[in-house]
């Protein structure tokens, strides 16, 4: 297998949709409606990370789902960056609707 530098970023992390042992990891009220993968790369560039996007990829959870992962460059941990690239997206979620 392949050694990848850097942290996975697959988007059931985030989704509040999902559930705990479908892959989410934060709290459902930290959570975002079905993340796209352009979501979670914009956000991850906008907290100064490099982002890379791999759409053909399926979740190990859901191998019948191509849902794609998204492999973020830079050092943090894990769930604290998870929790500020869903509060990114949930905020640019926010201002689009607003300007609607």
């Amino acid at each position: 297998m392949k050694r990848i530098n850097g942290l996975v970023i697959w988007p059931a992390y985030i989704d509040s949709n999902k559930s705990r042992s479908q892959g989410r990891r934060i709290p459902r009220k930290l959570a975002v409606k079905a993340p796209r993968l352009d979501e979670i790369a914009k956000a991850a560039k906008e907290l100064g990370f490099t982002p890379k996007i791999y759409p053909e990829k399926a979740y190990p959870r859901a191998p019948y789902e191509k849902s794609g992962v998204v492999i973020v460059t830079g050092k943090i941990k894990k769930t604290d960056f998870i929790k500020k690239l869903a509060a990114k997206i949930l905020e640019a979620r926010q201002t689009r609707e607003r300007f609607k």
